[in-house]
């Protein structure tokens, strides 16, 4: 991220001065031997669909690469699917949208389970945490603080 003047450029114009000091961690991450090694094996082993057992019976799963995990962690562990939501209105879309810049240079086929989770987010609750008909709602824990599951299935 030090050496991305554009980057830099827009989040000083853009953005909170917080959103650059969170991401600056994120940004020695995605740049680091170990992650960008990480996103080359992710892309060396595509997820495989398992459609049935050895057995026979319907399974309908996808298995990825613990590359592929690593990199969810390195996201969703860091709050990056939430971070819009959870600082709405103070600089948390220009979060996110920083946080994805520099997480698909890592690898970007990841990014798309976790532009999911936070699209979702906002069809759970479409206004500032409240049901259309007017309840308030409780995130799920699981969902706003990034415990990321390895399966598809619940345990």
């Amino acid at each position: 991220m030090a050496d991305d003047l554009p980057l830099q450029e827009a989040l000083q114009r853009e953005a909170p001065d917080w959103v650059a000091r969170r991401l600056t961690p994120l940004g020695r991450e995605v740049g680091s031997r170990r992650t960008q090694a990480l996103g080359e094996a992710a892309n060396r082993h595509p997820p495989e669909l398992r459609l049935f057992d050895r057995h026979g019976r319907r399974l309908d799963e996808v298995e990825y690469h613990p590359a592929y995990h690593e990199l969810m962690h390195l996201a969703m562990d860091h709050g990056w699917h939430a971070v819009a939501w959870q600082e709405e209105g103070s600089g948390g879309h220009q979060a996110h949208v920083a946080a994805l810049y520099l997480l698909t240079q890592a690898e970007p086929g990841f990014c798309c389970p976790v532009t999911m989770t936070h699209a979702a987010m906002r069809r759970f609750a479409p206004r500032r945490g409240y049901m259309p008909n007017g309840r308030r709602v409780c995130w799920p824990g699981t969902t706003i603080h990034g415990a990321c599951r390895p399966r598809a299935r619940v345990p």
